[in-house]
Formats: structure tokens, C-alpha cells, sequence
């Protein structure tokens, strides 16, 4: 019985905190994300607006980021994972300033899709290092780090995300998009 208490308390918690977070964001104000397309090959843009309402006097850096997050394999244990960021293009719209209480702005951007060097650019440094290396065994090793690190990377999943960066809870948007890398 008292181990149904212990887990009723902690499922009540968890639910107060998530109510006084999204109620925090909620008074402080409103971002909203607009694509104009959703998939964007390399070198093209990827372009929208960021709809900023404010409710209550903040200050804060609005931009706006294309990143790109990769699964990667725990080392040791096969069984665990992690998220990785391997690229991220930020865009500032607006400085740091105090933002005033019924603010409603809009601002338009352009992020444009990265390369595939540009992405992988970990693995192009590697692939760098063993050419300047040359054929000897340290250069040889590095080429077949090179190319292992290669053959272990996955699909790279990839987001636009607003961001008004602040003390406490920021204000944050993102969407889903699709870069299709090219050389």
C-alpha cells in the first residue's frame, strides 16, 4: 500500500511540474513557425516566419535554427543510444532587448541547406588530417577512422526551430523538415 503512495506522489508531482512549465511559457507569450516548404535540397532555402506575441515585459535573443540530430550507438553497451547534433545554421532576428507587453511582430528568414561535407564536416576534417598524414601508418589509420566513421552514421533527422532565448522558460517553436544532401 505505501508503495502506491510513493508512486501516486510521484506521478502528482511530475503532473504540477509540467502544468507550472507549460503555464510559465504560457504567460510569458506566444511563438509561432511558418515554412513556405518543408524539404529543401543542399544549397537551397528553406524559408518562413517566426509570429512573436508577447504578454509580458522580457528580455531575450529570438533566432531561428536549422540543426541536424543523429542517433549514434552507445560505445560499450549495443543496446543504448544517444542523440547527437552534428550541424546547426543559426539565423539572429533579433538582438537581445526587452521585448514590451503586447508586442505582436513577424519576421521573415532564410536558412539555407548545408552540403553534405557541410554536415558530415567531423568526418571531411578526418578525411583532411589523413591526406595531410600522407601513406604512413599514422595516415593509414586515420584514413580507416575516417572511413569507419563513415559507415557508421545514420540518417541525419533534421528540424527549424524558433528560439526566444531568455532567463527561465524561452519561448520555443520547431518543425520538422527534410535536407537531402548533396555533394
Amino acid at each position: 500500500m505505501s508503495l502506491l503512495i510513493v508512486f501516486g506522489v510521484i506521478v502528482v508531482g511530475i503532473l504540477v511540474a509540467v502544468i507550472l512549465y507549460y503555464g510559465a511559457r504560457f504567460m510569458k507569450g506566444k511563438l509561432a513557425l511558418e515554412l513556405s516548404r518543408r524539404t529543401a535540397s543542399s544549397g537551397e532555402p528553406l524559408s518562413g516566419g517566426v509570429n512573436l506575441t508577447v504578454k509580458k515585459s522580457i528580455r531575450g535573443l529570438l533566432r531561428v535554427s536549422l540543426i541536424g540530430r543523429e542517433k549514434q550507438r552507445g560505445r560499450g553497451d549495443r543496446n543504448s543510444s544517444r542523440w547527437v547534433e552534428v550541424y546547426r545554421q543559426d539565423n539572429i532576428l533579433e538582438e537581445t532587448r526587452d521585448f514590451t507587453p503586447s508586442v505582436m511582430q513577424n519576421y521573415q528568414f532564410e536558412l539555407i541547406a548545408p552540403t553534405s561535407a557541410e554536415a558530415r564536416q567531423n568526418v571531411a576534417t578526418l578525411h583532411a588530417a589523413a591526406e595531410e598524414m600522407g601513406d604512413g601508418v599514422l595516415g593509414s589509420v586515420v584514413k580507416m577512422a575516417a572511413k569507419m566513421e563513415n559507415m557508421t552514421r545514420g540518417r541525419i533527422h533534421w528540424h527549424v526551430e524558433a528560439r526566444l532565448d531568455m532567463d527561465g522558460v524561452d519561448l520555443y517553436a520547431e518543425r520538422k523538415v527534410r535536407v537531402n544532401l548533396l555533394d
